[in-house]
C-alpha cells in the first residue's frame, strides 16, 4: 500500500471507529446508561432551624444497614417526604398537646401549678412527665 493509498484509507475508515467516551464527554452524560446505583443515597429529615424555620438535615446513607438505621432515626429518601412526616410529626404533637391541656384544666390547683411548672421547663409542645421527674431528682441530688 502506497503512502497516499493509507493516506486515503485512514480519511475514509478511522473515523468509523467511535472513541471511548469518557466522564468529560457531554454524550458520556447524556447517553443511557443500564446500571443503577442506588447508593450512595441522601437521606433527609425536617428539623427546626436558628431561625425557628423548618429545614432539612441530610445524611448520605452508604448501605442497606444504615438504610435501616437512618429510618429509625426519622430520615426520608425525599426531601417532600420528610417535610411531610415532619409536619405530621408537629401535628400529633399539638394534639396531645390540647388533650394535656383539655386534662390540665380538670386538675385541682396545686395539681396545675405543678404541671406549669413542668411545661415551663420544656422547650416543645408536649411535657414528658418522667422526664420531669428526673429532672427534679437530679435537683434535690445537688
Amino acid at each position: 500500500m502506497t503512502e497516499a493509498q493509507l493516506k486515503d484509507y485512514e480519511r475514509t475508515h478511522v473515523h468509523d471507529v467511535k472513541p471511548k467516551l469518557t466522564e468529560n464527554d457531554r454524550e458520556y452524560w447524556n447517553a443511557p446508561h443500564t446500571q443503577h446505583f442506588e447508593y450512595p443515597l441522601a437521606m433527609h429529615r425536617g428539623i427546626v432551624g436558628p431561625e425557628g424555620n423548618v429545614i432539612l438535615e441530610t445524611e448520605i446513607c452508604e448501605s442497606d444497614q444504615y438504610l435501616d438505621l437512618f429510618t429509625q432515626r426519622g430520615f426520608h429518601k425525599g426531601s417532600q417526604q420528610a417535610f411531610d412526616a415532619y409536619e405530621k410529626q408537629q401535628q400529633m404533637y399539638a394534639e396531645a398537646a390540647a388533650n394535656k391541656a383539655y386534662g390540665d384544666a380538670k386538675m385541682s390547683a396545686k395539681a396545675q401549678a405543678e404541671a406549669a411548672a413542668q411545661d415551663a421547663a420544656t422547650e416543645g409542645h408536649v411535657t414528658d412527665p418522667k422526664e420531669a421527674e428526673r429532672l427534679k431528682r437530679a435537683k434535690k441530688a445537688e
